[in-house]
């Protein structure tokens, strides 16, 4: 490839970037990609799960279908470019206490492809009340990410090193140009996970590191991965691979004892034997302050582009964005708010200089609440000041949420999931019901945060009258 071709220079070879040059590769475009080689970043830990339902509450991931026929259609493409095995296709079991908490899940779900389960994870053990769930499949994402390299390697378009930012060791020939390591690039798309923040200034973030242990437990052969408050998944060589611990206080890559010691405790809780520990390795999820993706545009006229914020679901998300990306790229088509990164900036430049509305109201109930209390929320939205009240009131405390919206509930659900917070009642009802809470304690803060819920029915609405109705409960209670 020479030096004068108009290029698409990809910084990080992980899930999101390696799907983007494989994205632009397939439309004829010459890219290079750029990775510092480092074998902790998330995409290298990945455990490669691509399961319809996450988390404790198995919520349903949003917009699976589309994401997985668009996933398995890339990765069998991929293995045809490389002749490498990359995805192994089947169901999920999802483990429940009982039949009434399995009858429950079914009755509010929606997923096609449910059959109920019932087995044991020993043998001779009691038996597991469950669903297999499908479809569902595994990435092997070292073995991916391996190939992608090698393929572009060979084709001279893969250079180690490290991209000092958007700002910094680029000459800007005109206003669409960049000259980097002495190549001339059209844009540059920053795909560096967790990262990336100290790069790419302004864009808030929100990172989780998670550990997760391979090992052998005696006796375990299911076949499919096993979800309940761990996930335990087969490897090839009849080994385990069990995840994911959660720490969004201090991120970090490091493994540690107190990581290991958690996911072989739940292991000892679910199986009742103790896994043989060979390998333990730890990395940082790279999540977006509202738990959505950011791809498009940083700025303009500068061409530097992001793709960033898959979280946990990157095998599964990164290559149906990365075709959007190159929608925007090569077709000029904006990918829709909810993903755009220019919801991020704009909000950003929107509370330059103030403190934001809720903050400062989260300000004033700090002050007041304490471990143990009860608070309330009366409209959970997405769940911000239901993890925030529940982080107040601590383990002892209890938080009530309301929200007449099923996808506040559900994305409220997921957010505490993801913060670990247990302490929380949701209900699916207007707020003007807090006046029929039975009396077991005084409630010590209530918040309302009234507005239009961000993609949701604006049809469906509180009134003026049941929410004064609601404050008026909360005071007298």
């Amino acid at each position: 490839m020479g030096s004068e071709a108009v290029q698409s220079l990809i910084v990080g070879q992980g899930l999101a970037g390696s799907a983007l040059a494989w994205a632009l590769h397939w439309r004829g475009e010459a890219v290079v990609i750029m990775d510092d080689g480092r074998k902790n970043s998330a995409s290298r830990v990945s455990a490669g799960l691509m399961t319809p339902v996450t988390g404790k509450r198995a919520v349903k991931s949003p917009e699976f279908e589309a994401d997985w026929k668009v996933a398995v259609e890339f990765y069998r493409r991929v293995e045809r470019e490389t002749g490498e095995k990359l995805l192994k296709i089947g169901g999920m079991i999802r483990l429940f206490e009982d039949d009434e908490a399995r009858e429950e899940y079914q009755s509010r779900s929606d997923l096609k492809g449910v059959e109920k389960w019932e087995g044991t994870l020993q043998p001779g053990a009691e038996a597991k009340k469950g669903l297999k769930i499908a479809p569902a499949g595994r990435l092997d994402v070292k073995r991916y990410l391996e190939s992608t390299r090698r393929y572009f390697e060979e084709r001279g378009q893969y250079q180690e090193g490290t991209y000092e930012g958007p700002e910094t060791g680029d000459s800007i020939q005109g206003d669409v140009h960049r000259t980097v390591v002495g190549r001339t690039f059209r844009w540059v798309i920053c795909c560096q996970g967790a990262d990336q923040s100290r790069q790419v200034a302004g864009i808030p973030d929100n990172p989780s590191s998670g550990e997760i242990i391979r090992g052998r437990i005696e006796g375990f052969d299911i076949p499919e991965v096993v979800h309940k408050s761990i996930w335990i998944a087969p490897n090839e060589d009849g080994s385990q691979t069990v995840g994911a611990t959660y720490n969004w206080a201090s991120p970090t890559t490091d493994i540690t004892e107190q990581g290991r010691e958690e996911l072989q405790s739940k292991v000892r809780e679910l199986i009742g034997r103790r896994m043989d520990v060979v390998e333990q390795v730890a990395g940082i999820r790279p999540t977006m302050k509202d738990y959505e993706p950011a791809i498009g545009r940083l700025n303009e006229g500068k061409n530097v582009y992001i793709f960033n914020g898959l979280g946990s679901k990157g095998s599964l998300k990164a290559p149906s964005l990365a075709f959007k990306l190159v929608k925007l790229l090569l077709d000029g088509k904006e990918p829709e708010k909810r993903i755009n990164v220019k919801r991020l900036v704009q909000r950003k430049e929107n509370t330059q200089g103030r403190k934001p509305l809720t903050e400062l109201a989260q300000d004033i109930v700090r002050g007041v609440l304490r471990t143990g209390d009860l608070a309330i929320d009366g409209t959970v939205g997405n769940g911000f000041d239901t993890v925030f009240l529940s982080q107040q009131v601590g383990d002892t405390g209890t938080v009530i949420g309301f929200d007449i919206q099923a996808q506040a509930i559900e994305a409220t659900r997921r957010r505490l999931e993801a913060n670990g917070r247990g302490n929380v009642e949701l209900k699916h009802e207007n707020h003007e019901f807090i006046g029929r809470l039975p009396r077991r304690s005084e409630v010590t803060a209530a918040m309302f945060n009234l507005g239009y819920l961000p993609h949701g029915d604006h049809t469906v609405v509180t009134q003026p009258k049941s929410t004064a109705s609601a404050m008026k409960a909360v005071v007298e209670r």
